[in-house]
Order: structure tokens, then sequence, then C-alpha cells
């Protein structure tokens, strides 16, 4: 775990994200989805997941499970750590093993 991972332990909730690409947009994504939910005239540049201490953490692939490990039976048993936690990838093509003619 590096620095840039180091938010999982201090966050109220977690996204990972597969890559650049999504952690740009997502944050994006939840201003403009928290403020119709919210029925705000405010603007919508108030509105952000750091507002509600959710971290979005690019894994750089989509390598999840290690990282899910931690937080499963969190609530069940005591065992792992007790935030919510998600991951969000993109539909990437799957490589094709013919070449191009």
């Amino acid at each position: 775990m590096d620095i840039t991972k180091s938010t999982l332990l201090f966050a109220r909730g977690i996204i990972l994200v597969e890559g650049i690409a999504e952690a740009l947009v997502v944050p994006e994504l939840a201003k403009r989805v928290l403020h119709k939910k919210l029925d705000s005239k405010d603007k919508i540049s108030e509105y952000s997941l750091e507002e509600y201490s959710v971290s979005i953490i690019n894994m750089g692939g989509i390598y999840f499970d290690s990282f899910f490990q931690l937080f499963i039976n969190a609530e069940k048993s005591g065992e792992g750590i007790p935030i919510r936690c998600a991951g969000i990838t993109d539909c990437d093509p799957v490589k094709d093993s013919t070449p191009f003619l």
C-alpha cells in the first residue's frame, strides 16, 4: 500500500476505480447526482464526495480482490474494516488473439 491508497483507512466510504479516466469522471458525475438528489438551488460545484468523506482510489487495473478482502465480513464478524467499499470498472473489450491482416 502506498500513500495514494492510504486514504482507505481514513474514509467513511471508498470507491475503487480501474484507472485515471474513472478517477476523473466519477467525482464529476457524483456532483451532478448529489445536486439532483438533494434537489438544491445551490451550485453543482458545492457538492463533492470529499464532503461526505468518500475517497476515490485509482487502482491502475481491475485487481480489486486483494483490497476487497480488507472489508469482507466487517458487519457480521467484525473481522474486516467497517467502511463501505465499491469497485467501478469500464467495459474494456477483450483482447483478440488474432493479429490484424
